[in-house]
């Protein structure tokens, strides 16, 4: 076998770049701050069921149906789990970007 070898790129062997990171982390962090922007929304609608007079004026309050309390525990259980998983992504973005500071 003599002659000289002939070096070919094969479209599916070569690397692909690596993924943005730092934009990865951002997002998440971005993320976690909406989400704490939605569950105050979901707070807000548990104070218009607890107190609709703040919003509509009005001086006398009724009770409250069975329907509204569970209105309210889904709000609750809605807004709890927003703001549970903004702590989970900003705590998760924050350390990616302390990490990329390191390399």
């Amino acid at each position: 076998m003599t002659g000289t070898a002939s070096v070919q790129t094969l479209a599916y062997a070569t690397p692909i770049a690596r993924p943005p990171r730092l934009a990865a982390a951002v997002w998440i962090a971005i993320i976690g701050l909406a989400l704490i922007g939605l569950g105050g929304c979901f707070m807000i609608g548990i104070m218009m069921v607890i107190r609709p007079n703040a919003f509509t004026g009005t001086t006398t309050a009724a009770l409250m149906t069975p329907c509204e309390a569970t209105f309210l525990i889904a709000l609750s259980v809605a807004a709890m789990g927003c703001f549970i998983g903004a702590v989970v992504l900003l705590l998760r973005g924050v350390k990616s970007l302390f990490g990329l500071i390191d390399k």
